[in-house]
């Protein structure tokens, strides 16, 4: 054994016992322990944490990185800036508000939408079959299974099967690219791959309120497929725009669809003329909105240009 999986199984037997558990992650929130070495730190079990009233039950596991988020910092440690303005959308939404989460990994989203808006219903897409499972089962754990669709496939351009390639030691960066997300070790797999706009015949879905997309880098083969979704729908769009993403491709979308993009960031969206992505990696989201959409305070009171 490698020293490195040495001392990993050393601090996940010290979390096993209750009590130095409860008394570890206390000392990790109190010293604010540097994002950079809260993410290297393991968790394996199932936890609590709260978001905005209400608690729920995670199961995590080794690899899996929103789990150490959440377990090590609490749930508005994670995205912050861009759960404040989900909030917002689903407080303006319909009750009953159709979502869709594309990459909906572990079910983190799912869930802060049902904390946010308990008559919702999301539609979840996420094609690695084990992290599919943990998301079925961290929605099961908190009773919601009846108002999620799980959907076990890729989403891209067009339906059909699709290679992707799966990390081996991370729950965080499978991708489109076969090559892989930055150089990690892992393998490709065929999996199913479904456009959305085929999606939303095919089920009969009657309205999309917001589309929530996160695929690293390949998020512009997302609205691709969700053309008609774009233009007769007209969803909010919270899209994660990595280095790695064909921005120009977005911004085209956006054009043709007349939308309007909105960078997040910790004093608010920022409304910015291009989609380019933030290379510190800190505010990695856009909100984008149809232009013809009234903004309320929080959009006008945060949003600066025009």
């Amino acid at each position: 054994m490698s020293r490195k999986a040495s001392l990993q199984a050393c601090f996940l037997s010290l979390l096993r016992r209750p009590r130095l558990r409860v008394a570890l992650r206390a000392v990790v929130r109190e010293l604010r322990v540097p994002e950079v070495i809260r993410l290297r730190l393991p968790v394996d079990g199932t936890f609590h944490f709260r978001l905005l009233d209400r608690q729920f039950v995670y199961r995590s596991e080794l690899h899996d990185g929103i789990g150490r988020a959440l377990f090590w910092a609490d749930a508005y440690a994670y995205e912050a800036e861009t759960l404040d303005v989900l909030a917002e959308l689903l407080r303006e939404a319909p009750a009953s508000a159709t979502i869709f989460d594309v990459g909906a990994n572990t079910g983190f989203y799912t869930l802060a939408v049902l904390a946010l808006a308990p008559a919702a219903h999301v539609h979840a897409f996420e094609p690695v079959a084990q992290i599919a499972s943990s998301l079925r089962e961290n929605v099961g754990a908190n009773g919601l299974l009846e108002q999620v669709h799980f959907n076990a496939c890729a989403v891209a351009e067009r339906s059909g099967t699709v290679a992707i390639h799966v990390p081996d030691e991370t729950w965080h960066s499978a991708t489109l690219s076969t090559g892989g997300f930055r150089g990690l070790d892992g393998h490709v797999e065929q999996v199913a791959g479904v456009a959305l706009d085929d999606y939303v015949k095919a089920h009969g879905v009657k309205r999309v309120d917001v589309l929530k997309i996160d695929v690293e880098g390949h998020e512009d083969a997302v609205l691709g497929g969700a053309r008609r979704i774009l233009r007769e729908h007209r969803p909010a769009v919270l899209c994660e725009c990595l280095p790695e993403l064909d921005a120009e491709a977005v911004g085209l979308l956006i054009a043709e669809f007349d939308y309007r993009a909105y960078h997040l960031r910790g004093s608010g969206p920022v409304r910015v003329p291009h989609v380019v992505a933030d290379r510190s990696g800190r505010f990695k989201n856009y909100l984008l909105l149809p232009a013809e959409r009234k903004a309320g305070e929080w959009l006008t009171g945060g949003a600066r240009g025009d």
